[in-house]
């Protein structure tokens, strides 16, 4: 049987239940959906008593509940539904007109809320929704045009379908202008800013060339670029290495769990993605709570194919992203957004292995900290570091980054850049800041800042996620391009008004983010200056620093000795680990490991000029099946989600 609509005449919808609300004998109440599904055979009794008493500690709907625990088809919760609603449910899939869903909301809100108008008949406007508790409200907003709703049930999924086809211009432009304009990197990356910029390199360059005086100022900048960059790393060992205050307990007896969405980026990643699936369906946390989205570029077509062919569990969905001006990370996440259930946001990458827990302490972590705390940051770590020199050394890097500066810069109350994967948001802090900037090819920094300049604060997790390392040479110049030539896109956003980002932030942060972004790229382009500096110390002559004053050039080259020696001794505080000590060997040949970033550090220049917006994607799923066995076990979790019900009642 099919039902047409008015103003839709070629558009035909099935049936798929017109069942009348079933009441109780005893009380003539309508039956409830649990009822309902006990009453048809489709769900025992015993089966309904432990989903209702999932629920009491879950932001999920009974029916979700049911579906994750495989207790009820997809069929039978939908007749039930119909039935304890009284309204029909009809299949969506074959509407492709634009026309008929009409503009009643902004396309956000139907996604919020499923639901969408499908036809109109004068004031009667027929409505489509996936949760039949959404009629008042829907009802209301109708109401406010002078419209009535005629309600029909249908399919989430295909409820978002047809607003994404009906609106895709509109969220597509959304993805990329949502950041407001005086938080995004939009304009200072106009054509206009770019050639401004090269012309000033150009400049810079010619004094270099023919002014001796200008060679000695670069040069002591240099050195100032060095020991504040030593001096900053300094700082956070000490305060890394403080003892931890402990965090009071905040959690009320019945605070539930919230449902979590978790966005994973996908571009060709077909060689990877079966294994992803499986590293996600470990996750140790209840998957009625879960809606992973996998996020694929309209244009990548063979991964989306691959994605149509494999069976994914029911909290797994693929997404696709419309093709738009721009194909960066922000862009997709931002579009993806508006797609996404839950009240918590995660990221992963497409080789991400987080541990089994640590979706479970995010969420608690999060709950536990007051209105200020926004985001909680997992410590990075890579499964292949035994490949070769470079990922060892890679390895080490990440190690002094994650387990020692950024603790550090918390325990100092400083601005935490973000890692950009396994990072975790309150929704709403998410929303409040313009989420992510489109533009930005380190959006994961630029929002650690702007969130801190906001007055919210990141905090770490206790919990690692593995990933591949970059073990040859110029994919990982390439990676390395990427995140400092968006470190320098992040450094010109937010001190374009230094005055204003001095008050937001303080000056205490105020110099460390200048140092931590600025300085680091500094610290790239000065490499060929600076390396020259071991021939001297072994009292060799070179010409190129002929014109620098012998106290200073001395000074200078015991100061480079001297950081050195205290890297070393960062990259053996580091790697404190069990599954990293050894690799205290590759800490000796560091020192030959930190200049190969100058060449990374001269390319994100020219791309900065000539591609500022360019993503430079990294291939992943290289040789990580090669430590399979490795990543199961450094991410392997006895912690059971339910038994934390207990403690809670």
């Amino acid at each position: 049987m099919t039902l047409s609509y008015a103003g839709a005449a070629s558009s035909k919808f099935s049936i798929i239940s017109t069942t009348k609300r079933p009441r109780s004998k005893r009380s003539g109440r309508p039956l409830r959906t649990g009822d309902h599904l006990v009453q048809s055979g489709a769900l025992s009794p015993d089966d309904l008593f432990r989903g209702l008493a999932l629920q009491r500690h879950e932001d999920a709907k009974l029916g979700e509940i049911l579906r994750a625990l495989d207790l009820v088809s997809r069929k039978e919760l939908q007749c039930a539904l119909s039935a304890q609603s009284g309204l029909a449910w009809i299949d969506l899939r074959t509407l492709t007109a634009a026309s008929i869903l009409l503009n009643i909301c902004a396309p956000e809100v139907y996604l919020t809320h499923s639901f969408v108008p499908i036809s109109n008949d004068g004031s009667i406007v027929t409505v489509a929704l996936a949760d039949p508790n959404k009629q008042s409200y829907v009802s209301d907003i109708l109401a406010k045009q002078s419209l009535t709703a005629h309600f029909v049930l249908a399919d989430k999924d295909q409820i978002h379908a047809a607003v994404a086809r009906a609106h895709k211009t509109h969220l597509v432009n959304n993805s990329v202008q949502v950041r407001p304009s005086q938080s995004s990197c939009r304009a200072i990356l106009s054509f206009k800013s770019r050639v401004i910029f090269s012309l000033l390199a150009f400049v810079l360059l010619c004094l270099l060339v023919t002014t001796g005086w200008f060679y000695t100022g670069l040069f002591l900048w240099i050195a100032a670029t060095l020991i504040a960059n030593t001096a900053l790393k300094a700082v956070c060992v000490m305060a890394s290495l403080w003892p931890k205050p402990k965090t009071a307990e905040r959690l009320k007896a019945r605070q539930s769990l919230p449902k979590v969405s978790i966005l994973i980026p996908l571009l060709n990643e077909v060689s990877i993605l079966e294994r992803l699936i499986k590293r996600m369906e470990v996750i140790n946390y209840p998957s009625e709570l879960l809606d992973i989205k996998l996020v694929i570029e309209a244009s990548d077509t063979a991964t989306l194919t691959h994605i149509n062919q494999s069976n994914l569990p029911s909290w797994i969905t693929p997404l696709v992203v419309p093709n738009g001006e721009i194909q960066t990370k922000p862009r997709a996440m931002n579009y993806a957004l508006d797609f996404c259930a839950g009240s918590v946001i995660g990221i992963f990458d497409a080789e991400d292995a987080p541990e089994a827990d640590q979706v479970y302490k995010a969420v608690r972590h999060l709950q536990a900290g007051d209105d200020k705390l926004a985001c909680v940051q997992s410590i990075l770590d890579y499964y292949n570091s035994g490949t070769n020199w470079l990922s060892r050394c890679f390895t080490i890097e990440y190690a002094i980054l994650f387990r020692v500066i950024l603790p550090g810069l918390q325990a100092l109350s400083l601005p935490i850049p973000l890692g950009g994967t396994s990072v975790y948001f309150k929704r709403d802090a998410l929303e409040s800041l313009g989420r992510w900037d489109a533009h930005n090819v380190t959006e994961d920094a630029d929002l650690g800042i702007l969130l801190y300049r906001k007055g919210y604060r990141c905090e770490m997790l206790e919990s690692t996620t593995y990933e591949e390392a970059n073990f040859r040479l110029v994919p990982w110049i390439k990676q390395r391009s990427r995140w400092l030539k968006g470190f320098v896109i992040t450094w010109l956003t937010h001190i374009k008004n230094p005055i204003q980002l001095y008050r937001d932030v303080g000056l205490p942060a105020f110099i460390a983010f200048n140092i931590m972004f600025f300085g680091a790229v500094s610290a790239y382009l000065a490499a060929p200056i600076v390396l020259p500096l071991w021939l001297i110390s072994f009292g060799i002559t070179l010409p190129i620093y002929a014109q620098i004053p012998p106290s200073i050039l001395h000074t200078a080259v015991y100061g480079f000795i001297a950081t050195e020696v205290f890297l070393f001794c960062l990259a053996i505080i580091a790697i404190r680990q069990p599954h990293l000590r050894g690799h205290w060997p590759s800490t000796l040949t560091l020192f030959l490991y930190w200049p190969i970033g100058a060449f990374a550090a001269y390319k994100a220049v020219f791309e900065l000029i000539f591609a500022p917006s360019y993503w430079d994607k990294t291939s992943h799923g290289i040789n990580d099946q090669n430590f399979d066995k490795s990543i199961q076990n450094l991410t392997k979790s006895t912690l059971n989600i339910h038994k934390d019900f207990k403690s809670l009642q």
